[in-house]
């Protein structure tokens, strides 16, 4: 549980401000990496995330960071289901 607080206060502390009014390019891609692996968040499911991200900008599914961030929130619920 411990492990868990940590994560969430570090994840919850101005990690949505990354992605307002940005871009989707490699910049923010490598800011969001190095705020999950701050966050805790582990190297397998934050490489997962990304990926996963990474993917759906390819496809131009996404149009904005704040899309990105929306995005994000689904795959990381999806997550914790498993």
């Amino acid at each position: 549980k411990k492990g868990l607080l940590k994560t969430k206060v570090n994840l919850g502390s101005g990690i949505a401000s990354i992605f307002k009014g940005k871009k989707i390019d490699d910049d923010l891609f490598e800011e969001l990496e190095t705020q999950l692996l701050t966050a805790d968040l582990g190297v397998d499911t934050t490489m997962k995330l990304i990926d996963s991200l990474t993917d759906a900008a390819d496809r131009k599914q996404l149009k904005d960071g704040d899309a990105l961030y929306e995005l994000m929130k689904q795959e990381m619920a999806e997550m914790l289901k498993e």
